[in-house]
């Protein structure tokens, strides 16, 4: 479960004020990340997930680009 490691750690490099805005965003993104059948399934919505945050944060930081 490679992928959803990699998410929760993008998660947690976001901070406090940026979960808390994307909270909706975050549930819906890891509900579909985990009702995924393989993992390579889960490592393309975590790739796209982290497109996603880019974007909406406006932010290309390390922790965010792995």
């Amino acid at each position: 479960m490679a992928a959803v490691e990699l998410f929760e750690s993008v998660v947690a490099e976001l901070s406090d004020r940026e979960r808390a805005l994307l909270a909706d965003t975050l549930r819906s993104w890891r509900a579909d990340m985990l009702a995924a059948r393989s993992e390579d399934a889960r490592v393309r919505l975590v790739s796209d997930f982290i497109q996603e945050v880019r974007t909406l944060t406006g932010t290309s930081r390390p922790g965010v680009g792995r």
